[in-house]
């Protein structure tokens, strides 16, 4: 007989396309719960006011149906699959879902992968589907506390401007741009470019940003190969029109792609101006001319237009790891909010201002002065913020100044005051041998090991005669003996020295 081929299964039908989200239709697996009406007037609801929290319920709502709420309780059919409608019918109530809720918590926790913020995450979603559907009022739910150190908020570090450096160092040309604008002026990915690429930093956000072409003698036309970018303004002084650099450089976060939905400024020190000056020029150089509308940062080997978030982390991410480096792209932002909180602390700029460059709300105060819009901003007040930023400049760059150890300046000191006495450089050794180390020398003992030495011959007027430490106060009577004077000692006393 011949041998039965094996069974095979039948091909899972492709899920239906119910909405196209992104140029590359994002969420495709979530289409299956988005068939269902219901729910996908609450996905278009949420998208109204963040598209990055509605994709991000969605797809925690459809990972509960499929996979974390077990379906035995809802009596489904043989081959039915649990829906969020089914959740809806079950529990109709407030006190029937803020039940369901806690015991899913319960449920939640004993899986080691579960932190309390992803649980608390999970709690939101469910509390977001249960008020589109007029369940409202659940009450509060009870989070686990044990595992709340685990949370993803706890563990990310912001990288030290050593490492920054070392990112950048191996970074592309065009991976330079979203670490510097993330790091040094506090960006968040959706700044550069949105969810969906059809926003994000453009051109004319660099409100001191020129680009300049070379004409064509015969066209009189733009040699767009030739573009330069420069940051600056045209004054007219005297009836000349005169550039003025303005590093660092103002940038504006439009309403579209502010977290807050409020305009802010912000701005680029000297380190991160050449980065984008040299990406926009290597995109000019290969035949793209720019305009005002033309976005900072583009997607690779596609045409012109906006990059998405999740491309910004990407881009991120890769440069992250080719330094060998083990962090998240949003540390870039704790790294510029960590190192303006310390020239905060040092009193080098307001927390007003650096709560404002890093998009967030202010306070009341700030709604009447910096916080309604860059054209509102006065021009003296905006001059001040960019020298304060320029003073705090120092806090961001990677160029970080080698700071001297102490013990190299102590030892220098005591190297000085024994040149002073006039002690040889051989009796200087010989000190530094004994005590290991010049730092290491206590002030009590200097007087005296000048003395000592002196009296050995190896201070530089040993053969001219015999010198002694006196009081400040008797100095003048040993000078008028014919003492002369050789040097003052820490401890105020004096040493002079008798005639041959």
């Amino acid at each position: 007989m011949p041998d039965k081929k094996p069974q095979q299964n039948p091909a899972t039908p492709p899920i239906p396309l119910v909405l196209k989200i992104g140029k590359l239709g994002r969420l495709k697996k979530q289409q299956r719960i988005l068939t269902d009406s219901k729910v996908l007037a609450w996905f278009k609801r949420l998208r109204l006011s963040s598209p990055n929290t509605a994709e991000n319920y969605l797809r925690r709502l459809d990972y509960l149906c499929y996979t974390l709420i077990d379906p035995k309780p809802f009596a489904l059919d043989k081959n039915e699959r649990l829906i969020p409608r089914h959740i809806i019918r079950k529990y109709r109530t407030p006190n029937k879902a803020k039940h369901f809720l806690q015991d899913l918590v319960t449920t939640l926790n004993e899986k080691e992968e579960m932190t309390r913020d992803n649980i608390n995450n999970y709690v939101k979603v469910l509390k977001s589907w249960f008020a589109e559907n007029d369940i409202e009022r659940i009450g509060k739910i009870t989070l686990p506390t044990k595992k709340s150190h685990l949370g993803r908020r706890t563990v990310g570090r912001a990288a030290s401007p050593e490492q920054l450096g070392e990112i950048l160092t191996r970074a592309t040309v065009r991976q330079r741009v979203p670490i510097s604008l993330m790091a040094f002026s506090g960006f968040r990915p959706e700044v550069l470019g949105n969810s969906e690429g059809t926003d994000g930093l453009k051109v004319a956000d660099f409100w001191e940003m020129q680009i300049e072409y070379e004409k064509d003698e015969k066209t009189q036309q733009d040699i767009v190969e030739s573009g330069k970018v420069k940051f600056g303004v045209y004054k007219k002084v005297k009836g000349e029109m005169v550039w003025v650099p303005k590093i660092p450089t103002l940038i504006v976060v439009r309403i579209e792609s502010s977290k807050t939905r409020t305009e802010y400024v912000t701005f680029l020190n000297e380190e991160g101006c050449p980065v984008v000056k040299d990406y926009l020029e290597q995109r000019m150089k290969g035949g793209e001319k720019l305009s005002p509308n033309s976005p900072i940062l583009v997607p690779r080997n596609r045409k012109p237009d906006h990059i998405t978030t999740h491309a910004v982390e990407k881009t991120i991410r890769t440069a992250i790891k080719n330094a060998k480096l083990e962090s998240r792209p949003y540390e870039l932002r704790s790294y510029f909010e960590t190192r303006m909180e310390q020239a905060e602390k040092d009193g080098v700029i307001l927390k007003d201002w650096r709560t404002h460059w890093a998009g967030h709300v202010g306070d009341m105060d700030a709604r009447y002065t910096h916080d309604k819009g860059a054209s509102n901003i006065p021009d003296y007040l905006m001059e001040d913020m960019r020298q304060t930023y320029k003073e705090a400049e120092s806090y961001l760059t990677t160029k970080q100044p080698k700071l001297i150890p102490a013990t190299k300046i102590r030892a220098e000191i005591v190297r000085v005051f024994f040149k002073g006495a006039k002690l040889k450089d051989k009796a200087i050794s010989e000190i530094e041998e004994k005590y290991g180390g010049l730092e290491k020398v206590p002030d009590d003992d200097l007087p005296k090991i000048v003395d000592e030495y002196q009296r050995k011959g190896y201070g530089a007027y040993a053969s001219a005669g015999k010198q002694i430490i006196v009081s400040p106060t008797d100095a003048r009577k040993y000078l008028d003996e014919g003492y002369t004077y050789v040097a003052t000692l820490p401890t105020n006393e004096v040493v002079l020295q008798t005639a041959s």
